[in-house]
């Protein structure tokens, strides 16, 4: 790696995302369009380098590469906002972060947490704009932690994700990926636990098969309920759409939604995700009536754990992960940088990015708490006649938005 690797400054930056999903805010109709379009972007490079089902916020990516913009310049900054889609008034773009950041922190039925934190290495100074920003806009306090004790500053940092993610997630970090080189890491986690509007009977979960292709099988735990649900083919995916409401907040438009894009094919899920460059598709979805429909879909958990510098760099964002490259000048104080050499330990690249998520799916909505509900279920032969049945019964695909600014928060497939 070389002396010069040796005396750098690492940069390390923890992405956590954990899984679950969204709420409301007043300007964020900024984030929206760019954010989604970013998330597609996002969930596809994945998909390349990540088999199988997974789980992602690009929402928290975003939030993550935000906070590292204020404190780069150059050409390293240009690329963060270039990829990221990020406005050129800057000032705009950090309060729309800071509005809709206190949106999810706000106390409602569906709970919602965004959380920031910003463990700096004891000693190591840096520029006040910059902690003003974070701070500020983006409600993360700097932490002073020593570094040259591995293994208890790692216990520190997955002690504040444990806790932020009602202990889901137990571990961000390992002793190993710490050094006396490091000098800042970044963690944002963003939690949701919310409920549906209309929870799916435990009487009526059962044994069916989930087909993996054309040809195998495996046997899940199947829910079941009838409702008036929103739905709607989409001929250029090949797919159907369904829309399965969280329970609404005070307001009528507070609420969030899932939304499941069901492939036509048992093998359809590849062409659907390639051909899905708009989510624009889908937006009809949300605008068709509501219909009397029996729907099946899997109980299910999918964890992910991904490292996403890879994936960055395929998306056009690379200096900034290059030691001889990266301009992160707008972080480190130069107070003490009077040498050649002190400059030199101040320059700053980030090392590592990593994002953990989880989601989950049972009968009473997301997380825990499905046991505690009680749900009285009525017989199909008692309402009026069923128009449709949509069985989630192969591999497919699916985001989680909040209703009000359209804001994708997160996206996940499910091929299991």
């Amino acid at each position: 790696m070389g002396l010069s690797k040796t005396i750098r400054r690492v940069f390390s930056l923890l992405l956590i995302s954990l899984v679950f999903f969204q709420n409301q805010n007043v300007q964020c109709q900024i984030l929206s369009t760019d954010n989604n379009a970013v998330s597609l972007t996002t969930f596809q490079t994945l998909g390349n380098s990540n088999k199988g089902s997974l789980v992602a916020s690009p929402f928290s990516l975003r939030t993550m590469m935000a906070m590292l913009m204020a404190g780069a310049q150059g050409n390293t900054r240009e690329q963060i906002k270039t990829v990221m889609k990020f406005p050129t008034d800057e000032e705009k773009l950090f309060t729309t972060f800071q509005e809709y950041i206190q949106q999810l922190n706000s106390p409602s039925e569906v709970k919602t947490e965004v959380a920031s934190r910003v463990f700096l290495k004891e000693g190591f100074l840096i520029k006040e704009n910059f902690q003003n920003v974070l701070k500020h806009y983006f409600q993360s306090p700097l932490q002073q932690i020593n570094f040259g004790k591995p293994k208890k500053a790692a216990e520190e940092i997955n002690n504040f994700v444990s806790t932020k993610t009602n202990h889901r997630i137990q571990k961000i970090v390992d002793a190993s990926d710490l050094t006396n080189q490091t000098r800042m890491v970044l963690v944002n986690t963003l939690y949701f636990k919310g409920a549906w509007e209309n929870p799916f009977p435990t009487t009526s979960t059962r044994r069916m098969p989930f087909y993996l292709d054309d040809t195998r099988n495996v046997q899940v735990d199947m829910m079941r309920l009838e409702t008036y649900y929103r739905a709607v083919d989409i001929k250029e995916l090949d797919c159907k759409a369904v829309l399965i409401p969280y329970q609404k907040g005070k307001k009528e438009e507070d609420t969030f939604q899932m939304v499941i894009l069901l492939p036509n094919k048992r093998t359809g899920l590849a062409n659907l995700e390639k051909g899905l460059n708009d989510f624009g598709l889908v937006d009809q979805v949300f605008n068709v009536r509501p219909r009397n429909i029996e729907l099946r879909m899997p109980r299910f958990n999918i964890e992910s754990s991904l490292e996403l510098i890879e994936p960055l760099k395929q998306m056009g964002i690379t200096d900034v992960f290059d030691e001889n490259k990266s301009d992160l000048g707008a972080i480190p104080s130069e107070s003490k940088a009077t040498t050649p050499k002190d400059k030199k330990e101040n320059q700053l690249y980030v090392s590592k990015v990593v994002q953990k998520a989880f989601l989950t799916v049972d009968e009473a909505g997301s997380e825990a708490g499905a046991a505690t509900l009680s749900v009285v279920f009525v017989p199909l032969s008692i309402g009026p006649p069923v128009e449709e049945v949509i069985s989630v019964d192969r591999p497919f695909f699916g985001f989680i938005r909040d209703a009000k600014t359209k804001t994708i928060l997160f996206t996940f497939k499910k091929t299991d």
